[in-house]
């Protein structure tokens, strides 16, 4: 019994998430999306919504290298 609640313990521990990463992340890859979906539709980037999620999300790609790395 000793052994699978020490296993259990173990099995958690030194797991950690990188939250401002994961934010970076999911709101990069979002804004490339939408960029890729909408981009045709919207005339790429004569829209000023396309142009700003495109800022967006080179930023985001631009803050999460050294966050990352």
């Amino acid at each position: 019994m000793e052994d699978s609640a020490v296993a259990q313990r173990r099995k958690g521990a030194g797991i950690t998430i990188d939250y401002i990463g994961l934010g970076l992340l999911v709101t990069g890859i979002a804004c490339f999306q939408f960029v890729l979906d909408k981009g045709q539709e919207s005339d790429w980037f004569a829209s000023p919504l396309i142009t700003a999620l495109t800022c967006v999300g080179l930023s985001d790609a631009r803050r999460i290298l050294p966050v990352e790395w």
